[in-house]
């Protein structure tokens, strides 16, 4: 095929003609100069100085974290479900810990009120992309803030991480000459069973993890927080499993361990108020436990690297927590989630809740956010709603008659994951 000649041009000629024909399209200028300021201007909110103003429990838990690993990377085939992953929130008083920002995070932590200031502080338990991809994302917000807000006090935050991750960002942390708008106030390495005080609101016992993250397999860990109020009396003691393999050997070390550090888990068991258990998958070897034996005799039979079903009920029974929640979910367990949540209940006799994003607790009395009205309630008057791939969570006790019977018409459009 022959190629019609055409005048060659040079690039003054042929910026001077694009400007000239992007110009002469009104509606195409328009449109491109309103989506830019839009656009700016929710990343000016989202950076300005100054916490949010998000409406109380001043302790709470906010879940922003929906499928786990490699999930949010692959395409999906139904474009209907959103890919999603993300991490943890936690409000003590005025302080913010985010804990394990993965894909996503910065979208759902900005679609649920919080702002850029809100974070103090992160914890990292290891090196895997889910758990790590969207620390540079808050680096770059925290670089553009303090340079922006020049006449505002420079925003920093101290970093907690394993040593994986350690590694993995090295080159992000300029130690020996920072600059005056550096964003990193302090960087502590974690070692397993370290025991640490962030604030007066804040402790944190680091538990030993059972995973594989590449670049090692002997430095991933997990986060049990105990959570003070203004009087430095204990609220509330929340055991984040992060991503582990079960362990009875490493669980009991844990459990001793923790027990002598943090002021709450101070009885004869070491119990804790919340587990927040990463399921990960299910394995179809987990179908085939030989319950003749003891678990100790079933290792061949468990998730390597995550919890699965059995490491799951095996991790309830052993913290003996008043609430589970069960988090990680690979995205084939959309359909499943409440199902296994249920089970638990039933065989633990705890409250047990599938989590999604922005499933949120006061961590003063327990008590979970209904999406229909933003209001807090006992945990067993909430009821799980799903609908395309998201669970909704619901006090159905508080909907009028009408409401009650177009419940599941009004999820997703009138009943909405963040508010408006």
């Amino acid at each position: 095929m022959q190629i019609k000649d055409v005048e060659k041009k040079d690039i003054d000629s042929a910026i001077a003609e694009y400007v000239t024909l992007i110009n002469s399209d009104e509606g195409f200028k328009n449109r491109t100069i309103q989506y830019i300021e839009a656009k700016q201007q929710q990343i000016s909110r989202f950076i300005e100085a100054g916490k949010s103003g998000v409406a109380d429990p001043k302790y709470k838990l906010t879940v922003l974290r929906k499928w786990n690993s490699y999930t949010p990377v692959l395409p999906n085939e139904n474009e209907s479900l959103s890919n999603k992953g993300g991490g943890y929130f936690l409000r003590a008083a005025d302080f913010g810990i985010v804990i394990d920002p993965g894909y996503n995070f910065v979208e759902n932590f900005m679609n649920a009120g919080f702002k850029l200031d809100d974070i103090d502080c992160v914890f990292i338990s290891h090196a895997h992309n889910d758990h790590t991809v969207e620390l540079e994302s808050i680096f770059s917000l925290l670089y553009k803030r303090n340079d922006k807000h020049t006449e505002e006090p420079v925003k920093k935050i101290k970093l907690f991480v394993n040593l994986g991750t350690f590694k993995k960002f090295a080159g992000y942390f300029d130690l020996s000459n920072p600059k005056d708008n550096y964003y990193i106030e302090d960087i502590v390495i974690l070692n397993r069973h370290q025991s640490l005080v962030v604030n007066d609101s804040v402790s944190v016992f680091v538990a030993d993890a059972k995973h594989h993250e590449m670049i090692s397999r002997d430095y991933a860990v997990g986060f049990i927080f105990q959570i003070n109020d203004d009087e430095e009396n204990k609220l509330c003691t929340i055991n984040f499993t992060c991503d582990t393999g079960w362990s009875t050997e490493f669980q009991e070390k844990n459990k001793d361990l923790a027990k002598d550090s943090l002021k709450k888990i101070e009885d004869d068991n070491g119990d804790v108020d919340v587990l927040v258990a990463h399921i990960g998958s299910i394995k179809e070897r987990e179908f085939s436990y030989d319950c003749n034996k003891p678990l100790s005799e079933n290792s061949d039979y468990l998730y390597t690297n995550h919890l699965g079903m059995i490491g799951c009920l095996a991790s309830i029974f052993h913290w003996q927590p008043n609430l589970v929640l069960l988090s990680e979910f690979g995205q084939e367990m959309d359909a499943i989630r409440e199902d296994i949540a249920k089970r638990f209940q039933e065989i633990s006799k705890k409250n047990v809740i599938a989590t999604d994003i922005n499933f949120t607790l006061d961590l003063q009395c327990l008590e979970a956010m209904c999406f229909n009205d933003r209001n807090f309630y006992p945990i067993e008057d909430i009821t799980t709603h799903p609908k395309d791939g998201q669970l909704y969570y619901i006090n159905e006790n508080n909907l009028n008659a009408q409401d009650a019977l177009e419940i599941d018409r009004k999820l997703g459009r009138d009943i909405k994951v963040f508010s408006d």
